[in-house]
């Protein structure tokens, strides 16, 4: 990762003494200009080439930018600009958009939408879009996504049998943006809470199991919810 964003930086770096605008700088000839223009077209390219560069595990600068600590919407925003891929994918599958619902990036979700990008994808693990946003737990990909997509991948399961619903029981922590994806997932009335898992669970038997000994009310109230909401 180092070695990429330093190359970007020095693409960036060497446009600088091309243009030679500093004070005192002489007018430049007719030919010397054509010669600047020329040598800043080559940059422009190998900065591009750089910028579709990946690291040792096959991200894009992109994913990159999308997936570290804090969400760096103005990163995300020039790349987009820059013209990178939006919909490049990793040797899984993932693109930049799974990793924004991955790490509950919305500002950056939606800047990648409007950049081009895609819902309609799966990994190898034939993880779909809702199944990255419920492993992240924040529920505004109900906000970001319209009903019939959700309604068309509420029920895939993963290589794992597990639908959206049951991988965003799995890893529940309590945390209140983990509660949101199932929240929303039980109150969009788009998901069969009948639906079994590889284990033949429903969602409100697996949240009981997994949750059984939980004190807290915040997994009382979801299960709820998960037991007690009319059917799909």
């Amino acid at each position: 990762m180092e070695k990429l964003l330093t190359s970007v930086w020095f693409v960036f770096t060497a446009i600088l003494p091309i243009w030679g605008c500093g004070d005192g700088d002489e007018p430049k000839s007719d030919q010397e200009l054509k010669e600047v223009v020329a040598s800043v077209d080559r940059i422009r390219q190998a900065s591009q080439k750089t910028l579709e560069q990946r690291d040792s595990q096959g991200y894009t600068t992109l994913m990159l930018a999308v997936s570290s600590f804090q969400e760096n919407v103005d990163a995300v925003q020039a790349l987009i600009q820059r013209g990178v891929d939006v919909n490049a994918k990793t040797a899984d599958g993932s693109t930049a958009l799974a990793f924004a619902f991955l790490y509950n990036r919305e500002q950056v979700a939606k800047i990648l939408f409007a950049g081009g990008a895609t819902p309609q994808w799966e990994n190898e693990a034939n993880m779909s879009l809702l199944h990255a946003a419920a492993l992240g737990g924040d529920g505004f990909v109900f906000d970001l996504v319209d009903e019939p997509f959700i309604r068309s991948h509420a029920h895939q399961k993963n290589s794992e049998g597990n639908s959206p619903l049951h991988q965003a029981i799995q890893v529940f922590s309590g945390a209140s943006y983990h509660r949101s994806f199932i929240k929303r997932a039980v109150e969009s009335k788009l998901f069969d809470l009948s639906l079994q898992n590889t284990e033949g669970k429903t969602a409100c038997e697996l949240a009981i199991a997994s949750w059984g000994e939980e004190d807290t009310q915040v997994a009382t109230q979801l299960i709820d919810d998960l037991c007690t909401y009319p059917k799909s």
